[in-house]
Order: structure tokens, then sequence, then C-alpha cells
């Protein structure tokens, strides 16, 4: 326009999904300003995709060409850790490009006015309105519109080489987005020999930036929390090493809270769970991520499930960036989740252990009676999961050498062939107590009887593959032969998971 004048519960363990403190409400501003477009017609704001709505004097202003170079400047801090960029990009765990998004009001881009502007009584030939759009201090093109109109503007992209990213977690990276306004009109001589005519203005409602960067994964600890063997397997290493992404090692403490037995409450799995997921918002949210990966070692495939659950049944904000100084929020969601060795189905190790899960929760939640419940419950909600397991005896003689012993962790004082035999044989235990009166006093005494099927199970030394791979609705399961439940965090076991994970799990994807 010409100017003339100034110028946004599952039922029977229900108990099982306590709720994190979190709101669907607020999670971030809400759209402030004029245009018909509010920012969330692209998405909901994150760190990848940066928003600033309220830059006082230059959102939401109707503003004229004047002296300053740039009549609107606006800062996009971004949160989002990606590491190297460079590498990232190569790798493909990150966009090759960032979109500038801007919506902008009256850009008569196609209008070529004709009037005299310096009052010479001789009508002076102007311009079409050209804002240009600056990025960091590099022209990146021009807004598109027409008279009286607000204008989408989403084709304005920028290499990614050329946008600041954090140099490390839990920081942020300025990057500007600057306009000038009638440019062209400027700088125009004028019939009187006068420079400039102001002839265009124009509004923005708010500017954003977006691109793609791969999710982060989280390696977690099984029954104890000892990160130990997942640190030194390299296990992060390699997965940040073949793919790209961030990996860390994350552990829950030794023991659940919990300290009764309710086969089917599944109390340490939760605690656990919940463990867990704090870590995972603090950290994620230092990178600026809310959708991850997990990677579950033994009884912590299982605990990597009741996440899942509890992500899908709750929300569990993560505070992934900000928006002109507010915070913004997005809920964990979990992406993937790949088990090695994770009982699925329970273990007859738990059965046997007998009176000592009245004591240790942990124990509890691995027996074959609460999985026989809890199972078929613990939904995927949507996360692709994947299972690895393993059969120790790798010349099939029923029989477990020493070398196919070697890396055995947790075997319960039991010597590992024996564990292989009951594992391969039997599918269940239970104890039960008998009284005897002897001079008047009862007398417990405990009793435990081993069932089988018809079919034998070949087996970690801890679990069954049958049990290793019953995770419901999981799309993805593997046999490793001549490997035990240490040795299935092994580097074979790990180039295994880093194949299936890219290929059907989505690593690495943006």
């Amino acid at each position: 326009m010409k100017i003339t004048t100034n110028y946004k519960s599952i039922v029977g363990i229900a108990t099982i999904f306590t709720s994190i403190t979190a709101t669907s409400n607020n999670l971030y501003p809400p759209h402030s300003g004029n245009s018909p477009f509010d920012f969330t017609i692209i998405g909901d704001p994150s760190a990848e995709y940066q928003i600033s709505d309220k830059s006082s004097g230059n959102l939401d202003r109707y503003q004229p060409s004047d002296s300053r170079d740039y009549q609107i400047s606006v800062s996009l801090p971004i949160k989002r850790y990606v590491g190297d960029v460079a590498a990232a990009v190569s790798n493909g765990t990150l966009s090759k490009e960032a979109t500038i998004i801007i919506p902008a009001y009256d850009v008569d881009s196609s209008t070529t006015p004709v009037f005299d502007c310096d009052n010479d009584d001789i009508d002076d030939t102007l311009f079409e309105e050209v804002n240009e759009v600056y990025f960091n201090g590099e022209l990146i093109g021009t807004l598109k519109g027409e008279n009286n109109i607000w204008k989408f503007n989403d084709r304005l992209t920028v290499p990614i080489e050329k946008v600041n990213f954090p140099s490390a977690p839990g920081t942020a990276a300025n990057n500007t987005v600057e306009i000038a306004i009638d440019v062209k009109n400027k700088n125009t001589v004028l019939s009187s020999g006068a420079v400039g005519c102001p002839v265009w203005a124009t509004s923005v409602d708010w500017v954003g930036i977006k691109f793609d960067a791969a999710d982060p994964a989280y390696l977690m600890t099984g029954f104890g929390g000892n990160p130990y063997a997942l640190e030194q397997s390299g296990y992060a290493d390699n997965i940040e090493n073949n793919i790209g992404i961030s990996a860390k090692v994350i552990d829950h403490g030794i023991a659940s809270l919990s300290s009764s037995c309710s086969p089917g409450s599944l109390n340490a799995i939760s605690d656990n769970a919940n463990s867990f997921i704090d870590i995972i918002i603090a950290d994620a949210g230092q990178q600026g991520a809310s959708e991850v990966h997990l990677i579950g070692h033994s009884m912590s495939g299982l605990d990597g499930r009741m996440i899942i659950n509890k992500a899908a049944t709750n929300d569990i904000p993560v505070q992934v960036t900000t928006m002109d100084g507010s915070p913004v929020y997005q809920n964990l969601k979990v992406k993937s989740l790949m088990t090695h060795g994770a009982p699925h189905k329970g273990t007859l190790l738990a059965d046997i252990a007998g009176v000592l899960t009245s004591a240790i929760t942990d124990l509890c939640d691995l027996k074959t009676e609460t999985w026989a419940m809890a199972n078929s419950q613990l939904l995927p909600f949507g996360t692709k999961i994947a299972a690895i397991g393993s059969d120790a005896d790798g010349n099939n003689d029923q029989q477990i050498s020493a070398a196919e012993a070697t890396g055995l962790q947790n075997t319960l004082g039991l010597n590992p062939n024996n564990l292989y035999y009951m594992l391969y044989y039997y599918d269940k235990g239970e104890w039960t107590i008998t009284y005897n009166n002897i001079g008047g006093i009862l007398i417990p005494v405990p009793d435990f009887k081993l069932s089988g099927g018809a079919s034998h199970n070949p087996n970690d030394i801890m679990v069954t593959v049958n049990s290793a791979l019953g995770a419901t609705g999981s799309i993805s399961s593997t046999i490793l032969n001549s490997t035990n439940h240490g040795t299935i965090i092994n580097t074979n076991a790990q180039n295994t998971a880093i194949n299936i994970g890219k290929s059907t799990l989505g690593w690495g994807d943006k």
C-alpha cells in the first residue's frame, strides 16, 4: 500500500501408571498478532522450529522504509544441539537447509506506481515493493505478497551451515532475521534530483526457522542399575560413530523404591521407568529434543516398555527451547525401543528366587506369573519395538562350556550349566508352603516345583529366546547364537542392533 501518512489406565494393572507431574496446557505461548496464519500451521514450536512472535518494535507494526539499514530485526536463539554440523549433514542426521517463514502484510511486490513524490509537478517512475530478507547478515531473498493481503512466505531457505547452532548442550546460539523495506525506492533518484521516496510499508506477524535433526538415543541399564557393562561395551560410541546421533548410557540406581511383591503390579518397573524419565527429561531438554530412541538391556527392556506407556498415556513435558523469553515444552515421545535379552514373558530364574521376591520387588517384576498378566497390557502405542534374544549354547549340545559362559553376569551364585539346563527344559516354577506340626508348633516347609512345556527353550543362561522375543507389538525379532546374557550387548550384537535400528526403527532419521 502507498504511504500517505505516518506509518499467537490399563485394566488389571492400572495402579502402575502413576502420572508424572505435567500439563497439556500452555506448552508454549499462544499466537499473538493480526495475521490469519498461526505459527502452528507448520507445527508446534520446538527447538527445530524456532519462533519469534513478540519482538518489541519489530513485529505487528506497520513500517515503511527509513534511514536504518533494516526496519525489522528479529532474534531466533537456537537451542537444538547437533554436534558437528558438517558431519551431521554428511551422515544425514541434519537437514541440508533451513527454511525461514514470515507471514507479511501488504507487500505490493507486483505493483509499479507512478506519482509525483517530490512535489515538482512531474510524475516519478517508481518501483514495486522490494523487501529484502537477510539471515545472519546475508541476503536470502525478498518477501512476496499483494496489496492489503497477508501472504505466507515459506520459500526462503538458507544452507544449514549458515545457521548458528549451540557449541554444547544446554546453551543457545543466536540467529538474526532482518528485513530492509522498500529498498528499490529508498535510493531512487527523483525528477527534482532528490533521492528516495517512501512508497511502501509492510507488517510482519512472526518469524520462524525450521530444520530437521535426528533424535538422540538412551541406553538403559538392567537389573541392579549398574552402568558398568553398558559403558564398557562401547555401545554408545558405536551408535554415535556409525549413525551420528547422540547416544548416552543412563542408570536408575541400585533397586526399586518398592519392597513388596504383588505379581502384575510392576512396582519396580514403574519406579525404574520414572527414574529413567527424570534423566531423559533433563538430558534431552539440554539438547532441545523431546523425541528419543531407547535401548534396554535385560530388565531395562521392560522399563522401556513402561516408559512408552507412561509417555503415551500422560503428558510428560520437556522444555526444549524458549520463545521470546518464555519456555517452550514438548511432550516426551519414544520413537523406538530396542531390547537385548529382555524377559518380556518373565524368567524362570525369578521364579526360583522364591521368597526373595517378597523383599526385592525387582525380582518379583521378572516372574513368569507377572508377565503372563502384564505382557499383553504394555502396548507399543505406535512406538517401533525390536527385540534381540540369544542362545548361549553355540554347538547345540545342551551344555554350557566355560567359553560359552564368558562375560555372563548375575548368575545368582548358580552354575551357568545348571541355569541353562533349567531354562531349557522348564517353563516356570512355583513355590508352595506346607506346615508340619512338630510338638504343637507349625513349622513352614517350602517346596519348589518346576513345570515344563512340550518344547525346549534355547536361552542365554538368564532369559529364554521365547521370552526375549515376546514383546507385545514388536516388529523385529532377531536370535543371536553363541551369545549369553552378558555378551548380548557385545560388538557383534551392537552391529546387528544398529543395522536394525537404521533399517527398521528410524535411528538417524530426521
